[in-house]
């Protein structure tokens, strides 16, 4: 059978007699293999996978899990923490002021804004002044209408008082005038018996001393008149007194109710924040004018005597319940903070120091973190508390904020390579 691979002749005549010789071999020339022998890639696939095995089993990784927080005193310090929502209005002192307990540190406002301008709760100010204005108005018109007629009655009471002194007077002179007459008609009667006076002007005598009785008689009428008319004034004036007292008493019930409902508005559309102690303000970040969310900490007060320069710090971290599940007091921590970028000035570390029991809701955190799931606190000791970069040192201070690094357990490669065939495994089982 030809061989299917010869040439043509057409082709040979083409050729050279070399190429036709070497077209007709099945197997061609021999040719020398270059590269290395079988033994030495044996040997380098042997040593590479040696090498594989070590870095499989000796190289570990770690498991991590970011999270947030802040640098706080860790222990003697109180923070100061917003009750609701709104704007800082007001803040009163700065940083590193020495302040008294009960001062007044930060203003806030929730209250919304009218059209016609201003808040709701000044407005309601405003006009609840304006009702109390008129009310102390008519109550100051109300008491000088009743002094007015008091100091009336206090005259007449004064004048009544000198008209009875006079009727006693009167009378006790017309009794004296009447012993006189009684006398002189008993003197009468004698003479008229002795023929020496006459009758009618016996009787005339009578007439006198009947007009003298007939007077004293009207004197002690009208003494008593002015007695009655007296004790009529005093009930009257002890009525004007009782009449001003109750408008006192309305007035000042008026104000109180006024004042109470200032009170509940300012309850209600303000929070005053005060400092619980004596002490130093730190970490102040409240800003007059900036929003400010409910349950934040606007400052950190250390107590009178602690120096913020030298309090021990610590860091308080909020991790969600996937990132505690592992973790156990003495782990590290990579910390990273805001103010000192780690590119610049390295990674700090820190080591776990407790663990809370209880979560806390997203609105119930000192610090405002973007979470919508519950988040443990986490105590974390720090290696150092300052950071060191461009030849000197840099002071950490309290309420700086920090993302770190939880690191919940570290593992060698060949374990992260075959933790899924062992979760399968316990899974099927």
């Amino acid at each position: 059978m030809p061989d299917d691979r010869a040439p043509t002749v057409a082709q040979a005549s083409l050729l050279r007699p070399e190429a036709l010789a070497e077209a007709r071999s099945r197997l061609g020339a021999p040719v020398k293999l270059l590269g290395v022998s079988g033994w030495a890639l044996t040997l380098f696939f042997l040593v590479l996978l040696v090498a594989a095995a070590v870095f499989a089993c000796t190289t570990h990784y770690a498991h991590k899990e970011n999270v947030y927080g802040q640098v706080t005193p860790m222990e003697g310090s109180l923070r100061v923490i917003a009750g609701r929502s709104g704007i800082a209005q007001q803040v009163l002192v700065h940083e590193g002021q020495q302040v008294v307990a009960g001062q007044e540190l930060i203003g806030i406002s929730s209250a919304p804004r009218l059209q016609v301008g201003g808040t709701l709760s000044e407005n309601l100010r405003h006009t609840q002044d304006s009702q109390l204005r008129a009310q102390r108005q008519q109550a100051l018109a109300h008491l000088d209408q009743l002094q007015r007629q008091l100091d009336e009655v206090e005259e007449r009471r004064r004048s009544v008082a000198v008209d009875i002194v006079k009727l006693q007077e009167a009378r006790r002179l017309q009794e004296s005038r009447i012993q006189i007459q009684e006398q002189a008609v008993s003197a009468a009667h004698t003479l008229t018996a002795q023929g020496m006076l006459s009758p009618l002007a016996m009787r005339s005598r009578d007439d006198d001393l009947i007009a003298a009785r007939q007077t004293l008689a009207a004197l002690e009428r009208e003494a008593e008149q002015q007695k009655s008319l007296l004790v009529q004034l005093a009930a009257q004036a002890a009525r004007l007194n009782a009449e001003s007292r109750m408008a006192r008493s309305e007035t000042e019930n008026a104000e109180a109710q006024t004042a109470e409902r200032q009170m509940m508005s300012e309850a209600t559309y303000a929070d005053h924040l005060t400092a619980p102690t004596d002490g130093i303000v730190t970490a102040l970040q409240a800003r007059a004018g900036a929003p400010v969310t409910a349950n934040e900490t606007l400052a950190i007060i250390i107590p009178k005597g602690h120096d913020p320069r030298q309090a021990p710090l610590e860091v308080e971290l909020w991790a969600p319940s996937r990132a505690i599940g592992m973790l156990k007091p003495g782990a590290r921590v990579h910390l990273m903070y805001d103010a000192f970028p780690y590119q610049t000035f390295g990674i700090s570390h820190g080591m776990v120091r407790d663990i809370a029991s209880a979560p806390l809701m997203p609105n119930e955190l000192p610090v405002p973190i973007d979470t919508k799931e519950q988040v443990f606190r986490i105590r974390v000791a720090l290696d150092r508390t300052a950071l060191n970069a461009y030849g000197r040192d840099w002071p950490l201070t309290p309420g700086m904020r920090l993302s770190a690094d939880l690191i919940l357990e570290e593992r060698t490669l060949l374990e992260w390579l075959l933790d899924p065939l062992r979760a399968n495994k316990q899974r099927g089982g």
